[in-house]
């Protein structure tokens, strides 16, 4: 943290089950690696804009299939607010884009809303 500048890094490793009947070539379960940075600046007491990028490669699967190397990107605009002492929203805008072009060619744009709580 530089003063005002927060910089953070988030590593998961991420098991997803899918439904057999969903996936023609029954890839269940499937191991991902996501990783996501940001950078946020703390504009005023209560309110931080932030920007951040998350990558998702494959790492490994019990299938035949192998599907590793990046599979999708995710970037964010957005902005924590500390509504409380222990209380933060978050409104963000997001951009996801698969790298398998045929289920999606012009990518994914989500407006997102969150709470967080701490006890």
């Amino acid at each position: 943290k530089l003063n005002r500048l927060s910089l953070r890094s988030r590593s998961m490793v991420q098991l997803q089950v899918k439904d057999i009947s969903w996936d023609d070539q029954g890839r269940v379960p499937d191991y991902v690696f996501r990783q996501k940075l940001s950078v946020s600046y703390q504009l005023a007491r209560r309110v931080s804009p932030y920007l951040a990028f998350e990558a998702t490669s494959g790492i490994f699967e019990l299938a035949d299939v192998q599907d590793y190397g990046l599979q999708r990107t995710r970037w964010f605009a957005g902005c924590e607010w500390k509504l409380a002492r222990k209380t933060e929203l978050d409104t963000y805008c997001m951009y996801q884009q698969s790298t398998d072009y045929t289920s999606n060619p012009f990518g994914l744009f989500v407006l997102g809303l969150g709470i967080d709580k701490k006890f």
